[in-house]
């Protein structure tokens, strides 16, 4: 009987962290963008992580995996409701943002976000990623969303897109709690090198 209330137990949980909100994004859709944020953060744990030639180190302990957030995706869709990127400043939670525009139309927003979160993802192998400090130079590499993504205090992550512009243009905002990109900090604690 134990042994089924854990399986249950787990099933529930996992089933929980890409469940839709109401009126929100589909399940599908969730996952994926999970996936993205969660295969960033699987590398790095594990120390199999390359930013732009440099291997960076493993995380002390996993990061965790983070889950979906109904309130934070209702934050998000509020935020792409305009199509006009305002600034945000929350100190408990953080956003990444990314526009995207072509010529012809775009058919459906589906895919947007986690198109998005593989961009903020290869930020990494872009531009770098000298230290684990998060400092103001780091900050001007171009890195931010991808340290966000990557800020091992943080847990919950709830996103939204819009199509503007007659479609011929995408604006996806995802918002995160904890709030990463904390000026001296380190982005997650790494493992102590052997010695």
């Amino acid at each position: 009987v134990m042994l089924r209330f854990l399986v249950l137990l787990i099933a529930t949980v996992s089933a929980v962290a890409a469940q839709s909100c109401a009126k929100g994004l589909n399940t599908t859709e969730i996952t994926a963008i999970l996936k993205v944020h969660n295969t960033l953060r699987a590398q790095i744990s594990s120390g199999n992580f390359t930013a732009k030639g440099q291997k960076m180190p493993a995380s002390y302990k996993p990061l965790v995996n983070l889950t979906w957030d109904c309130n934070l995706e209702r934050a998000a869709a509020q935020a792409v409701a305009s199509c006009k990127l305002e600034p945000y400043i929350n100190p408990a939670h953080g956003q990444n943002t990314y526009s995207h525009n072509v010529t012809s139309v775009i058919p459906s927003p589906y895919g947007q976000i986690a198109a998005a979160a593989g961009v903020w993802a290869d930020e990494f192998a872009k531009f770098g990623w000298p230290t684990l400090n998060y400092t103001s130079a780091v900050a001007k590499l171009g890195v931010s969303n991808a340290t966000q993504m990557a800020w091992g205090l943080t847990r919950k992550v709830g996103c939204a897109v819009a199509l503007c512009n007659a479609n011929k243009s995408s604006l996806v905002v995802c918002r995160y709690r904890m709030k990463g990109n904390k000026l001296n900090r380190n982005v997650y604690k790494p493992k102590a090198a052997s010695g």
